[in-house]
């Protein structure tokens, strides 16, 4: 991996095998970094979850779930799910710093505070303060 996760880390990646695991794995927080028996313990049959997601795994991947190490993160729609490091595709983990961004528009007037809104909510992007000076 390019990337090595860390506890309390926000993260966005990938994974090989979407029709099983999904596709939004976009500002997750890990939550912990554990071995297979402690992926058992917190009721994920990592035997199973194996047999489905190792057909789309890269060929040197070991066909043996426990022969790599499981994340357990949180989605930001507060669901928590635990994840095989091997499914994920390391080329993709990003590290997510999150902040506040303080834009400043030049030369408009200010009737344009709604086509502002509405430019940044199209994009998913929520605005906590709008002012005009």
């Amino acid at each position: 991996m390019d990337v090595a996760f860390q506890i309390g880390g926000m993260f966005s990646f990938e994974v090989y095998a979407v029709g099983v695991l999904g596709t939004n794995f976009k500002n997750v927080k890990i939550l912990a970094i554990f071995d297979q028996d402690t992926a058992e313990s917190q009721g994920l049959d990592t035997r199973a979850m194996h047999a489905q997601v190792y057909p789309s795994l890269p060929a040197t991947t070991p066909n043996n779930p426990g022969r790599y190490n499981y994340i357990k993160i949180l989605m930001p729609s507060g669901e928590k799910q635990i994840l095989g490091l091997a499914w994920i595709i390391g080329s993709t983990i990003a590290v997510v710093n999150r902040g506040k961004w303080i834009v400043e528009l030049d030369n408009l007037g200010s009737d344009r505070e709604n086509d502002i809104l509405k430019a940044l909510s199209a994009n998913n992007l929520p605005v906590t303060s709008i002012s005009f000076q």
